[in-house]
């Protein structure tokens, strides 16, 4: 959906800062995102894309400031956030569709509609006849498919 003058805010970050001790790693960040707009962070090592996402999805408390969604303090409990990794974070011990498939299980999302979605999310990125494989069996890049597949399960907003 392309954005207008008009398209609503839909996430706004107001003054966050992070300090790690004496070290500050982002300082009084302010910015709105669209409903509807792409925004892609990018930056040298160490300059605090990991640490914004980190506390965008509460991984970790921000020291100052906040981040809202639609208004109201991100909370990955109500809002769909969903967050892809550098390194890929599967669970080793389930299989990829149950992997895809995780983050409705604990949304509580019924049975039937998370294996349909799983088995949508699974074609889409590729995987397609890997869903019954366990993770040691696939390559770095085919585990980052299943990482993708996840976040893109849950509709993220």
């Amino acid at each position: 959906m392309p954005t207008t003058p008009e398209s609503r805010i839909k996430i706004q970050v107001n003054n966050l800062t992070k300090r790690f001790g004496d070290l500050t790693v982002l300082d009084g960040i302010n910015f709105n995102i669209k409903e509807g707009e792409l925004l892609a962070i990018v930056g040298p090592t160490g300059c605090g894309k990991t640490t914004f996402l980190n506390t965008l999805s509460k991984l970790m408390p921000a020291t100052e400031g906040e981040i809202l969604i639609d208004g109201e303090e991100a909370n990955p409990k109500k809002h769909n956030i969903s967050y892809v990794f550098q390194e890929p974070t599967c669970l080793p011990w389930r299989t990829v569709r149950e992997n895809v498939a995780y983050g409705m299980e604990v949304k509580g999302v019924g049975k039937e509609e998370r294996e349909n979605k799983a088995m949508e999310m699974i074609n889409m990125v590729g995987l397609t006849g890997y869903e019954h494989e366990k993770l040691s069996s696939l390559s770095g890049g085919m585990k980052q498919r299943v990482g993708i597949a996840r976040a893109l399960a849950n509709d993220p907003d």
